[in-house]
């Protein structure tokens, strides 16, 4: 599952931006260099899969992800030169997938308003307060005189 095209990349940043991110070694392209940019777009995707593997596959790809998904792709494409921007959409970006991840919010809205996936679907497990510890038990464990053992059954 892809989480942002060549297309959404183009319409948040524009074309000369991805034209000139895709053609690193050749400054003088004109068009994107639609095999880094399938790469890149291919890295994104596992590291959005990473914090999303409890939810996949997902129903629909809600909007604010699809924003993520391009603000991770353009740090990646900036490879060793990114600006200040754009490292802070990237940790941005990445501050909502942990969020995701640790069931401290839900992924977004679809097209229509509504929730992709709500955390309030989600199972939590508590360990919770433990009822039969020696602690709990030591009055029945222990005589007075002796400690119980399972050898002196």
């Amino acid at each position: 599952m892809s989480y942002c095209t060549q297309n959404d990349l183009v319409l948040r940043f524009g074309i000369d931006e991805m034209v000139r991110l895709t053609n690193i070694d050749n400054p003088s392209a004109t068009t994107i260099n639609t095999t880094v940019l399938a790469v890149m777009l291919t890295d994104s995707d596992a590291l959005i899969n990473d914090f999303l593997c409890n939810y996949l596959p997902l129903p629909a790809i809600p909007a604010r992800l699809v924003r993520a998904a391009c603000d991770i792709v353009r740090y990646y494409l900036y490879k060793d030169t990114p600006t200040e921007h754009v490292i802070s959409r990237y940790d941005e970006a990445c501050h909502y997938l942990k969020h995701i991840d640790l069931d401290q919010m839900g992924i977004g809205a679809d097209d229509n308003g509504v929730a992709v996936l709500d955390i309030s679907d989600s199972i939590a497990i508590d360990q919770g307060q433990t009822l039969f510890g020696q602690r709990q038990m030591r009055d029945y464990l222990y005589d007075d005189d002796e400690p119980f053992r399972l050898g002196n059954l």
